[in-house]
């Protein structure tokens, strides 16, 4: 599936730029390319959290998620996850906010449609000890973004407060949009599967998503500067999903509700993960086994 646009492979941040620890507000302005009307204030994690400035309410975000690919105005899906979840954005793990841009720039890219409903028909939302919350594909072959990083090891410290017009909401006024101001975590129901179904038209689209090479769908391709760049220029419609209630399996209509399991590529990919993982296990075996034979005495 060929994109509408050339995707370019340049990389978020280069490694000869100055660290985004280092960066004073103005530096941290440019290099994130943050507009005129979206104020900023770096703060360490230590100091005590804004929540107004202005008479305007504070939302803060970490350093290490625009490393990762934050921008704005936001994306309308990366809107949509933070009003549906009501997750504080510091709380959202630099994963999925490559997911989040991620998707965003497939849909400019391949003139998809990928919404919240499709994102939790692919994804289980997971939350972690230390509270932050990423999600986790039913199958590691069946990523929407790929070749994600495993760690968040050298990650950028510190948390930025923003305040103004980040989420771009002057274009739709009249649209609905609460996100989460305080530190407030949401309860449990907002966990794991969420989307257990779809209609023929999300499934449709999210066929269309598995068509387009993996590669071509790695982060670092999709997450370019360019990318990056054009994804908060155009104009998204942003809509309020509505997720489908559970069904039992008696409940489930053939032709009417579509399961990942009917993805065309679920067996192809269930069955590379279990070779991978039969691999892994062989892998670990064998290091044991030469481990004992060099400690053994003789």
């Amino acid at each position: 599936m060929a994109p509408k646009k050339a995707v370019s492979s340049v990389r978020v941040s280069e490694a000869s730029e100055k660290a985004i620890d280092k960066l004073n507000a103005k530096e941290f302005r440019e290099r994130f390319r943050i507009p005129h009307d979206v104020l900023i204030d770096l703060v360490n994690e230590e100091a005590a959290m804004p929540t107004e400035k202005g008479g305007k309410n504070v939302i803060l975000f970490t350093k290490e998620q625009f490393n990762a690919g934050l921008r704005f105005p936001l994306p309308a899906l990366f809107k949509e996850f933070l009003h549906f979840s009501q997750i504080p954005p510091i709380f959202i793990h630099p994963n999925l906010v490559r997911v989040l841009m991620g998707c965003s720039i497939i849909n400019m890219l391949y003139s998809l449609d990928l919404t919240l409903l499709e994102l939790f028909f692919v994804y289980s939302l997971k939350k972690a000890k230390n509270d932050i919350f990423s999600v986790s594909a039913h199958l590691p072959s069946l990523q929407m973004v790929t070749e994600l990083p495993d760690s968040t090891k050298g990650g950028a410290k510190g948390l930025v407060a923003v305040w103004g017009g980040w989420a771009g909401l002057s274009q739709h006024p009249s649209r609905p949009f609460s996100p989460n101001y305080t530190l407030k975590i949401p309860g449990l129901e907002l966990r794991g599967h969420l989307v257990d179904w779809v209609e023929k038209a999300s499934f449709a689209c999210v066929c269309k998503l598995f068509e387009i090479d993996p590669k071509e769908r790695a982060y670092k391709t999709l997450l370019s500067a360019r990318n990056l760049i054009e994804v908060v220029r155009e104009p998204q419609e942003y809509v309020i999903n509505i997720l489908p209630r559970k069904l039992a399996n008696d409940e489930i209509v053939p032709g009417e509700h579509y399961t990942v399991k009917e993805l065309s590529l679920y067996q192809e990919a269930k069955e590379a993960d279990a070779e991978r993982r039969r691999k892994l296990l062989e892998d670990r075996d064998q290091k044991k086994t030469e481990g004992t034979i060099r400690k053994a005495p003789g």
